[in-house]
């Protein structure tokens, strides 16, 4: 999935070389006499400018044939070939998961489906994983290929198929000071450079500027991801200064690997970030950078456990828990657990992990005074056999309230290397667009850049490297805030503040969304309502809906507004093809929409002005004896409760099942005074009863969003659940002493028994013939879905049943669309070969659906599968989400080949059922 994010604001220009975005910053100033704090709220304008156009990006790894940098170039190279393998669970496909720029999302506002998510690749322009160049050093001279089958990272069979691809990748000779790194790792260096600090550090500068010209790139960062250093000795005169740090490369004094590969890069003008804990970036280094003006960032990623220790103990303090004692424990069996067996480069590590908690506790003076922190307490051990799977475990201890102790023990299993992997390219990407960025505050003539130490990188590192005199931020959130406000900054978008007040006050203080809706959407629906000819486009476009536009015509057109669904709202309506759309096509959509549809108000009588106030005592007094008053308003109270996103198609229900109600008791109830001399009703009129009731909260479901569909479905299950009040899937009811007591359904049942197999069947049946679809056809469905008579059916089964019935029943209404569109009424049937590609692509559309493997298979006498609330959904609308582009090409080959012959309705409907029905798993 790919978006083009676009704001719509006079405070952001759009060029043809930048995105221009005035800003506003917000900021407090503090000042604390006593137990007096006094805050000053201040705001300052800004303007950020973000370049648009991407450069082709060269990265150079420095231990680019260790375990992080062959597990990276090998991602990026499945990625861009799009590699799929089996493994013992199925067939796996490349995808860069665990990368928050490539697999997370922002929320970017609310639009007429609600909250709208956009990943965060596609907030600015950025370069893409597939698209980076990588080469590199290693002190190791073995080839790419051997150097990820030595790794143990990938599996097999993806490792065959990147063979031949990495094989011709062969690092560059490196630094090698054996002081700096573990004696173990003297085995591994055959591809080493000699000569003086001085000549090493000209040789590595040689290599930046032969990838450049080679590659044809138009910028390179440096990133070292080799083995832990020990700690170097900040000696004044040495390292303190850029000029002494200089002289002491030429001297020949101690200075680290790391260090000399971040000069080099610094002398280039390429960023240079550090994944490892050591102190690479000594006084001198920094100040280089700021002179060169060069982006440096760090230290060592953030992959795993200290990822997990950020939330949780951010999450703990925020709570007003009190952590008192952490003690983290890891072993692993990679070249980097190898090295971190020796006690110096250990000691880098411990200090690097260990003050990533330091800024939570200093913000919060309640729970900690001042100096005082947890024990905190960091192992770590070599295990050859485990290799790059490494295990962590941790054990949290707090203080709770009135001295009680709260201890969290965790175990985590971390693909290390499959977890470092997508920071380095978060890294690399996100320093790249930092490059792009400048901003200029009110009051000054020129822009500038982030400061050299790009803090911005805190989000992906252990130890975050910020400019001197800068809070370091750990806490896990704050720092994924900061790059998502920055981001939107960018675009002129005010920070995400979580408030949400347009759902939290009694009334309404938003102007209609519609309203915001850029002139794209508004000209995409106007070009297929107009078969893409912008000579028919006569009259004005209202959209309001996520897939109906109303639509007023000109003069010389049709004679009266038509409310118009799109056969495809699956935002690639611009691509959608002229087969699709023939003469008439717009009219018959619209006389086609049934029970969503929204229908005009009738217009007033001659000579009476619409909205005339001048009505007639006697009609007042009809509507207030009707009790036409109370009745509007329990309606609009009911879909207020459904929060529905179809108003007049549910209070088109909503009146229909109240006429129907009013019928039923005319007919067969009589009045109150005889229902009551018959008695009670019997167990079967009180079982129809409770069945019409659910079957109208049911159809409340179909019209709600998630949240009011699920509790519109929960409260069908307890009507219909004559044994017991409900409860969610897995909760236990309390036993007589307060204890828990398993339910024997185990699904969310409630009183331990559950809906009757033989009720639940039925409503299942009711749907279906209430959404129009012929038992003929929802009867294999139904052959999949029902239960036996005597069972008892837990609410996951019921709720994942009354999803597939209702989706089924859309699904079919789509698939009769489908047939009338390629059917010409004048010619009978359409052709079979027309039919067939239709029913193809269809076909492919469920297949690729998201979610399709989603439908689980669930026991009736068993816990329900949790995936199914979240993911049936995905999978049963696969109708709405197929490619016109495909399906016009699918029915543009049928035209001159394939079987003779028609197809009529019943057929293509049945046919389309079959489709669907085969992918619905058998509910024992």
């Amino acid at each position: 999935m790919s978006v083009n994010v676009h704001v719509n604001s006079p405070n952001v220009r759009y060029t043809d070389t930048h995105i221009v975005a005035q800003y506003s910053y917000s900021s407090t100033s503090v000042n604390t006499d006593g137990n007096k704090v006094t805050v000053t709220p201040h705001s300052t304008e800004m303007t950020f400018r973000t370049e648009r156009r991407v450069p082709q990006l060269g990265v150079m790894l420095v231990g680019w044939g260790g375990n992080n940098g062959t597990t990276v170039t090998a991602a990026v190279l499945a990625n861009k070939l799009g590699l799929t393998w089996r493994t013992k669970t199925g067939v796996k496909k490349a995808n860069y998961y665990g990368s928050f720029l490539q697999a997370s999302t922002v929320c970017v506002g609310s639009g007429l489906e609600g909250e709208v998510n956009v990943p965060f690749r596609d907030l600015l322009p950025m370069v893409h994983p597939n698209d980076i160049i990588f080469d590199g050093w290693d002190v190791s001279a073995m080839d790419l290929g051997s150097a990820m089958e030595r790794a143990q990272v990938l599996d097999w069979s993806l490792q065959e198929q990147l063979r031949p691809h990495m094989s011709r990748m062969k690092p560059r000779r490196s630094i090698y000071v054996p002081e700096f790194i573990a004696a173990n790792q003297e085995s591994r260096a055959d591809n080493v450079l000699t000569g003086t600090l001085a000549e090493q550090v000209e040789q590595i500068r040689a290599d930046i500027r032969d990838f450049r010209q080679s590659s044809g790139v138009d910028k390179v960062i440096v990133m070292w991801t080799a083995n832990t250093e020990r700690f170097c000795d900040i000696v004044t005169g040495v390292h303190d200064t850029a000029k002494n740090l200089l002289a002491a490369i030429q001297a020949g004094a101690e200075v680290s690997p790391s260090t000399l590969f971040a000069v080099a890069s610094i002398l280039e003008g390429c960023a240079y970030i550090n994944g490892s804990p050591q102190n690479t970036f000594v006084p001198g280094a920094i100040e280089l950078a700021v002179q060169k003006g060069v982006f440096i960032g760090g230290d060592d990623f953030k992959s795993g456990q200290t990822k997990i220790k950020s939330v949780l103990v951010d999450f703990l303090v925020s709570a007003g828990i009190k952590p008192t004692a952490i003690v983290s424990y890891n072993h692993l069996g990679n070249n980097d657990g190898k090295n971190l067996s020796a006690p110096q480069q250990f000691r880098s590590k411990e200090i690097s992990k260990s003050n990533v908690v330091d800024d939570m506790v200093q913000s919060n003076p309640i729970l900690y005074q001042s100096g005082e922190k947890p024990d905190h307490c960091v192992v770590i051990k070599y295990v050859p056999y485990v290799g790059d799977s490494k295990r962590a475990m941790d054990e949290y201890t707090s203080e709770i309230m009135m001295g009680g102790i709260n201890t969290i023990a965790m175990h985590n299993t971390c693909e290390d290397s499959l977890l470092a992997s997508p920071i380095i390219l978060d890294l690399v990407i996100l320093t790249e667009l930092c490059q792009r960025v400048t901003v200029r505050p009110q009051g000054e003539e020129d822009f500038q850049s982030f400061h050299s130490v790009l803090a911005l990188l805190s989000f992906l590192c252990k130890a975050p490297l910020v400019p001197s005199g800068t809070p370091v931020i750990n806490a896990f959130f704050r720092q994924r805030a900061c790059i998502e406000n920055t981001m939107r900054a960018c675009l002129g978008l005010p920070p995400q503040n979580h408030m949400v007040l347009e759902h939290k006050l009694q009334r309404d203080f938003l102007p209609p969304y519609a309203a915001h809706i850029n002139g794209g959407v508004a000209a995409t629906k106007k070009a297929v309502f107009t078969n893409g000819n912008p000579a028919r486009a006569k009259g004005t476009f209202l959209p309001c809906g996520p897939s109906h536009v109303f639509f007023t015509p000109g003069s010389g057109q049709l004679d009266t507004p038509v409310l118009v669904r799109f056969l495809f709202p699956d935002r690639s309506l611009q691509s959608l093809p002229l087969p699709l759309l023939r003469h008439g096509t717009s009219t018959a959509m619209a006389d086609k929409e049934k029970r969503r549809s929204g229908v005009p108000p009738p217009p007033p009588p001659p000579g009476m002005p619409e909205g005339n106030a001048t009505r007639s005592d006697s009609d007042r007094e009809f509507l207030s004896q009707a009790g036409l008053g109370e009745l509007l308003r329990g309606a609009i109270l009911k879909m207020v409760e459904a929060r529905s996103d179809d108003p007049i198609g549910f209070l088109a229900d909503h009146f229909c099942n109240l006429a129907a109600t009013t019928e039923r008791g005319t007919a067969g109830c009589g009045d109150a005074d005889q229902q009551l001399s018959n008695g009670p009703p019997s167990a079967s009129a009180q079982e129809q009863q409770h069945l019409n009731r659910a079957l109208w909260h049911l159809r409340l479901a179909h019209h709600s969003q998630r949240s009011a569909f699920s509790n519109n479905v929960c409260v069908a299950y307890d009507l219909l659940n004559l044994t017991g009040p409900h409860r969610h899937p897995g909760e236990a009811p309390e036993g007589p002493d307060g204890s828990c007591t398993e339910s024997p359904t185990g699904g969310g049942g409630g009183g331990g028994g559950g809906v009757r197999g033989g009720l639940y069947t039925q409503t299942l049946e009711c749907l279906c013939s209430e959404g129009g679809v012929p038992a003929s056809t929802f009867a294999p469905l139904l052959r999949r879905l029902h239960c036996q008579d005597h069972e008892a059916v837990p609410y996951e089964v019921f709720r994942h049943g009354v999803l597939t019935c209702a989706v089924f029943s859309d699904y079919i209404r789509q698939a009769q669309r489908l047939y009338a569109e390629v059917c010409c009424p004048d010619d009978g049937p359409a052709s079979r070969a027309l039919s067939l590609a239709v029913l193809g692509t269809l076909k492919e559309a469920l297949e690729t659906s998201q979610g399709c493997e989603a439908n689980c298979c669930v026991n009736a006498n068993t816990k329900g599968n949790s995936c199914l609330e979240a993911k049936a959904i995905c999978y049963l609308k696969a109708s709405s989400k197929i490619s016109p582009w495909k399906l016009a090409q699918a029915m543009s080959g049928a035209q001159a080949r394939g079987p003779g012959g028609n197809m009529d309705a019943k057929e293509f409907e049945n046919a389309a059922a079959e489709l669907f029905i085969t992918r619905v798993k058998v509910v024992s």
